[in-house]
């Protein structure tokens, strides 16, 4: 075999290895979704994980390396999800805050059809500042910051042709951080109270949000 053949069996082989490691991460993925939408956050763990998935416990680590890091990627996809809730159309005749408005209620409802991925998430980096956690706040940040981006644009896109104190994207920045706050306590009273009666009020959380973000941007 001359070294031509050997490189491209090298190759070909690290592009097999490479299909089947994303293959077995996105099952792996798939099985820790499966068991939060069945039983919230607590019903995460690695044993747990690795026994839907079908992979040893110790083979799980060669993937993810605690629950932290799996957590984080599970927030990725959820995120993509409001993303693509970004992009929806509103109705017709609504104006400007008022659009605003119907895509905050969106997102709100989206959060918590996370079944806890994204506010357990929220609540720990709210809750830990500069304290050492397992999560990865290099690639939360990064998430953040695109997260924002997103926001920002379509903030440019809702509010074109309105005169604003400060660029989209800061408004953009502004946004996603009234709603995770905003999400925070909403949820950490929601557990405080322990109440099954009363649903969330999305549409009033979402009006003091727009609020409060449209008197700081109109002019």
């Amino acid at each position: 075999m001359n070294d031509s053949v050997r490189k491209e069996t090298k190759v070909a082989k690290e592009e097999r290895r490479r299909k089947l490691q994303t293959f077995h991460r996105e099952h792996i993925l798939k099985a820790a979704m499966s068991l939060v939408e069945k039983s919230g956050m607590e019903g995460l763990t690695m044993e747990e994980v690795a026994r839907v998935a079908g992979f040893s416990v110790g083979s799980l680590y060669n993937y993810f390396r605690s629950k932290d890091e799996l957590a984080v990627e599970l927030l990725v996809l959820k995120t993509a999800e409001i993303q693509q809730v970004l992009e929806a159309v509103p109705p017709m005749g609504l104006d400007a805050r008022a659009v605003l408005t119907w895509y905050t209620v969106a997102i709100l409802k989206k959060i918590r059809e996370s079944k806890g991925v994204i506010m357990e998430l929220l609540v720990r980096i709210h809750e830990a500042g500069s304290r050492a956690t397992g999560l990865d706040h290099k690639r939360l940040h990064s998430l953040n910051q695109d997260q924002e981006s997103h926001l920002g644009d379509l903030v440019k896109r809702v509010l074109a042709g309105q005169k604003l104190r400060v660029p989209p994207e800061d408004v953009g920045c502004a946004f996603g951080g009234l709603i995770r706050s905003f999400m925070v306590r909403s949820m950490m009273l929601d557990c405080e109270s322990k109440s099954k009666v009363c649903e969330p009020n999305d549409s009033a959380l979402a009006e003091r949000i727009v609020d409060l973000l449209w008197n700081g941007i109109a002019a």
